[in-house]
């Protein structure tokens, strides 16, 4: 798994999909009302899955939200993830923002249909580093 700062870690180890809906363990908070991290490289949420998902068979939904003040909810930009990519230890993936962005940024988890009995990732945010999915 790459390295990244601690700063910018969204969940260690979190079963995003147990339930309807799961915001991830933390936020980020860039200090600043328009950071805009993605306007000079690529940057977006990596997620590496720790242990395979099951019973998601109809997959999850991450998306990426951001807002002027704590606990934001406004949808950025998601991605949909197969069972089948959920199911993957190792797997890496990446959301990439768009170049601009609010303060506040987290993860919120929709699993399609069913929930997950079993599985974590571990998800920050950072630049593309090349080996993502």
């Amino acid at each position: 798994m790459p390295m990244y700062d601690y700063k910018f870690e969204l969940a260690s180890d979190l079963d995003g999909m147990a339930a309807a809906s799961t915001n991830s363990t933390n936020e980020v908070n860039f200090g600043v009302a328009n950071p805009n991290c993605a306007a000079s490289q690529e940057f977006g949420a990596h997620i590496v899955i720790t242990q395979a998902y099951t019973a998601v068979n109809s997959g999850c939904e991450i998306k990426i939200k951001h807002g002027a003040a704590t606990a934001p909810t406004t949808t950025l930009i998601q991605r949909w993830l197969s069972q089948t990519q959920l199911g993957v230890a190792g797997a890496h993936y990446f959301i990439p923002m768009p170049p601009a962005n609010l303060q506040y940024v987290r993860l919120q988890y929709y699993p399609t249909s069913e929930t997950s009995t079993n599985g974590y990732h571990v998800a920050w945010l950072g630049p593309r580093t090349g080996g993502e999915i």
